[in-house]
């Protein structure tokens, strides 16, 4: 959808994006870089603002973000799919578009699997740790649910080397380079 788009192929786009992400780090860091307390306590203020820099305000963000991707693809596939239909049938045949089609429910399996494992994942890890200045929380709690989260990042990033299949055939191809000397 995008790559065909002139404005995502540009440096110039590509120096906004990189812009836009170091500034967004060094503003979302601010709290961390100017506060007063001694850099080895950890304020609950700091914490609910970690967890929420880090868990919730990403998940607000990737929930507008997949809702607008779903019906940007939504809406290409229907294009397509008239188009199609405009073609191979007559003017007076209806048929109903109301189904969602087997790639739209791809991408809304794909969509919920990441969205899953990133709240899944992390939203424990630092829960645990807010939750540990009003109960007693045992320490190898927090520890557990770190490697939950960077287990839940390993599947994202596996998941997505799976089902993109350019990159498959890429990296087979490498591979099959690299076995045979070529």
């Amino acid at each position: 959808m995008y790559p065909a788009k002139g404005l995502f192929k540009t440096k110039r786009w590509i120096i906004i994006s990189i812009a836009i992400q170091w500034i967004s780090e060094f503003v979302i860091s601010m709290p961390f870089i100017f506060r007063q307390e001694p850099y080895c306590s950890y304020e609950i203020w700091m914490q609910i603002y970690t967890c929420l820099t880090a868990v919730f305000v990403p998940l607000f963000i990737n929930m507008v973000l997949y809702v607008l991707i779903f019906l940007h693809a939504r809406s290409s596939s229907r294009r397509v799919h008239a188009q199609t239909l405009s073609m191979t049938t007559s003017n007076n045949v209806n048929i109903q578009q109301g189904s969602i089609s087997r790639r739209d429910i791809s991408l809304l399996r794909q969509m919920f699997f990441i969205f899953s494992m990133f709240i899944g994942g992390w939203a424990p890890a630092y829960l645990s740790l807010l939750i540990g200045n009003y109960i007693y929380v045992d320490p190898i709690i927090p520890e557990i649910m770190t490697i939950i989260a960077e287990l839940c990042i390993l599947s994202i990033t596996i998941n997505l080397f799976i089902c993109n299949h350019e990159l498959r055939q890429y990296l087979k191809s490498k591979i099959r380079q690299i076995f045979h000397g070529q």
